[in-house]
């Protein structure tokens, strides 16, 4: 897709209902999942909850996700769902040894368990020594659960 283009296509992704061996042609029907809202679009954050949820973020909505598409009634607002929780954040984590989920917008930051927001929030990011605002992305990566923040990329 190229932006000076106009509009992207509209995209939809083919999931089979069942595998095929080769050159075998399945009669089951397949299903088409509409994925113009985050496929090939970009997203804010995406995360597992410590209860092992996946949820992905955009804007102001969300998207539970399911091992291979999006979860029925979904997406929905992040207001609706995550007490507090502003629109367009710029980067989440969870930190597993901890359970905690945060959540980073400009220069605050919030934590949640699950869902459940953590009273006293949001905080000032510079909690978080050496964290600039406006991060891009952060993730949790290695057998040693160490955290990863990334700005200006």
């Amino acid at each position: 897709y190229n932006p000076t283009q106009g509009s992207p296509p509209t995209t939809t992704t083919e999931i089979p209902t069942r595998v095929n061996t080769p050159g075998e042609r399945s009669t089951e029907p397949t299903v088409l999942i509409p994925t113009d809202e985050l496929c090939g679009s970009k997203i804010d954050a995406m995360l597992q909850t410590s209860d092992g949820s996946p949820y992905v973020f955009k804007g102001d909505k969300y998207w539970m996700m399911t091992d291979d598409s999006v979860a029925p009634g979904y997406p929905r607002k992040i207001s609706d769902s995550w007490p507090g929780l502003p629109s367009n954040i710029d980067a989440a984590l969870t930190w597993k040894s901890t359970g905690y989920t945060f959540f980073f917008k400009g220069n605050q930051y919030w934590r949640f368990t699950d869902r459940s927001p953590s009273p006293g929030y949001p905080k000032d990011i510079s909690n978080w020594q050496g964290l600039p605002g406006n991060l891009d992305a952060a993730i949790e990566w290695g057998k040693d659960g160490d955290l990863y923040f990334f700005a200006g990329s």
